[in-house]
C-alpha cells in the first residue's frame, strides 16, 4: 500500500473506513524495537502537547501524519510511542478517556480537573470520535512541530501532494489525497479549500502549504 492510501485511510471522514488502532500499530514505522523507561517529566510534556493541541484543518492533519510516518528518525519518535505504551494499561493500542484521567492523576494528582481537561483533548485529538486516541492522533498531537516541520520535510510532503510535479497543488489532487473517491457535500469540500487557499486561485503554492503547516508552529 503507497503511502498516499494509507494517508487517506487514516483520515477517512467516515470511521468504519479508517484504520484501526491495532492495524496502524502494526507498520513498520509505527514499531519500536523494545521499550524505554518514562520519566515524570516526559509524561508531563506530553500530556501538556496534548491538551494544547487543536487542528481543524483536514490538509494539516494528512501532512503531519505522512511526516510523522515517513519522515522522522526512530530518536524523535522513540519518546512518543514511550509514553504511548505507558498510558495505554490495556496494551490494546488505543487511549480511552479514563487512560487519559489516570494518566493525569498520576502526574499531577488532585490538582485538575481531568474531566474538564480530557474532554477536550478527546475532542481535539479523537478525529473520528471514536472515543479513543490511537497512536496515529497521539503522534500527531504530541510530537514538537517545531522540529519536525523543516523546510526540507515540508518540501518533500509537498511533493506528496502534487502528483503531477507543476509546482502548485490543485483542487483535484488536494481532494484525491483527502477523500479519495469518497461523495463529500459542496459546501464542505469548499470549506476545506478555503482553509488552505490563502489566494483564491483554487490551487496551493508551496508558500501556501508552509505557511498553514506554520500555524501549528506558532500556534
Amino acid at each position: 500500500m503507497c503511502i498516499r492510501d494509507r494517508i487517506k485511510n487514516m483520515l477517512e471522514f467516515k470511521p468504519t473506513y479508517r484504520y484501526s488502532a491495532d492495524r496502524a500499530l502494526s507498520h513498520k514505522w509505527i514499531q519500536v524495537y523494545g521499550e524505554k523507561a518514562v520519566d515524570e517529566e516526559l509524561t508531563k510534556d506530553m500530556l501538556s502537547n496534548l491538551k494544547g493541541f487543536s487542528s481543524k484543518c483536514k490538509l494539516q492533519q494528512a501532512v503531519l501524519t505522512y511526516i510523522v510516518s515517513q519522515l522522522t528518525t526512530k530518536s524523535e519518535t522513540e519518546d512518543l510511542r514511550a509514553v504511548f505504551l505507558a498510558l495505554d494499561k490495556t496494551g490494546k493500542g488505543q487511549l480511552t478517556k479514563q487512560d487519559l484521567i489516570k494518566g493525569y492523576k498520576d502526574i499531577h494528582g488532585d490538582k485538575y480537573d481531568e474531566e474538564e481537561i480530557v474532554g477536550k483533548i478527546m475532542r481535539n485529538v479523537d478525529t473520528d470520535q471514536n472515543g479513543y486516541i490511537n497512536y496515529t492522533e497521539f503522534a500527531v498531537a504530541t510530537i514538537d512541530k517545531q522540529k519536525v516541520l523543516s523546510k526540507e520535510r515540508l518540501e518533500a510532503a509537498f511533493k506528496v501532494f502534487d502528483k503531477d510535479g507543476s509546482g502548485k497543488i490543485s483542487a483535484r489532487e488536494l481532494k484525491d489525497v483527502l477523500v479519495g473517491n469518497e461523495d463529500l457535500p459542496t459546501e464542505k469540500w469548499e470549506a476545506i479549500i478555503k482553509q488552505v487557499d490563502l489566494n483564491g486561485d483554487s490551487e496551493i503554492s508551496l508558500e501556501e502549504f508552509v505557511e498553514l503547516m506554520q500555524k501549528l508552529v506558532d500556534g
